[in-house]
């Protein structure tokens, strides 16, 4: 959202004026969203906590796993949300498609349902699914639940979408942003 306010009301122009590169100013994007995403999930965990989720398998190991796949996961997801917010020019539209790709993507990944349950053609859709490694790896790692991936693939498929997607918002941000 960030995005659109500050190239509505010509913020963008300022810092686009500034010495700073156009990768700079989309990783300073991508990293305030990301740092708000991880602290958004450790209310999360702090409430699951304080419902009565079990600590059983909570480490300390555990939590950083977590946290770096949620890392690695928020980095590509983020990357991909303000590469869409340079190209909409109303906060409308940005919601709009923000919504009609995380929906599918949250419904399609192992968050609600067991993955060997789905539909054939769901199942190819959430091995694809980049939502579902780093949810795989949370409940490995907190609630001891042995994922079909292990681990070291699910990072490795997390590390490749986020280096990807933040190349690619990097490379398309000096298109569009123009300064």
């Amino acid at each position: 959202m960030s995005i659109v306010w500050d190239r509505r009301f010509g913020f963008i122009d300022k810092i686009l004026s500034t010495p700073v590169t156009r990768a700079a100013i989309i990783l300073g994007k991508i990293f305030n969203a990301v740092i708000r995403s991880l602290v958004q999930a450790g209310v999360v965990l702090v409430i699951a906590v304080a419902l009565g989720m079990t600590l059983t398998y909570i480490t300390v190991t555990g939590l950083l796993t977590t946290f770096a796949a949620l890392f690695l996961l928020s980095f590509g997801m983020s990357s991909l949300f303000i590469l869409l917010a340079l190209r909409a020019r109303d906060w409308q539209s940005q919601m709009m498609i923000i919504n009609l790709l995380m929906l599918p993507l949250l419904f399609a990944s192992n968050a609600f349902f067991p993955v060997a349950e789905m539909p054939a053609w769901l199942q190819t859709v959430a091995s694809f699914n980049p939502v579902s490694y780093a949810i795989s790896i949370g409940r490995n790692a907190l609630l001891g639940i042995t994922a079909a991936t292990p681990v070291f693939l699910s990072f490795l498929y997390l590390g490749i979408f986020a280096a990807g997607m933040g190349a690619i918002s990097i490379v398309l941000s000096w298109k569009l942003l123009k300064g």
